[in-house]
């Protein structure tokens, strides 16, 4: 079985919310303004909270199934965050001609496959 940290569990499931659309705010964004963070939850909401936590078995038997697509997620995520970086990096040299892609018929052809 594959252990998961929760930072990365957390980390995937945000931004499968955040390719669905969904707006992903932490908690100093959220509290932009107010005096406390979760000034509306009052004590008594926490504790009567409900959450459902399936058998050890199930998590056992789902975790083949269940974790690689979550480390496929978070390697989509890495990916797409360091492809953006390196994107974010070169399009300002290349649009102002600080760098230039030659193809391979030469500089001055473009190759168009």
């Amino acid at each position: 079985m594959s252990a998961f940290a929760e930072s990365i569990v957390e980390d995937a499931a945000l931004a499968w919310l955040e390719a669905l659309g969904y707006a992903v705010l932490h908690g100093p964004d959220i509290a932009a303004g107010k005096a406390t963070t979760m000034g509306h939850i009052q004590r008594h909401h926490l504790s009567d909270a409900k959450l459902p936590v399936p058998p050890a078995e199930l998590v056992r038997a789902m975790d083949p199934v269940i974790g690689p697509i979550v480390g496929s997620i978070w390697r989509r995520a890495v990916q797409s965050r360091t492809l953006a970086a390196v994107r974010d990096s070169l399009l300002p040299k290349l649009i102002s001609g600080e760098l230039r892609v030659v193809s391979e018929s030469g500089p001055d052809v473009p190759n168009f496959r």
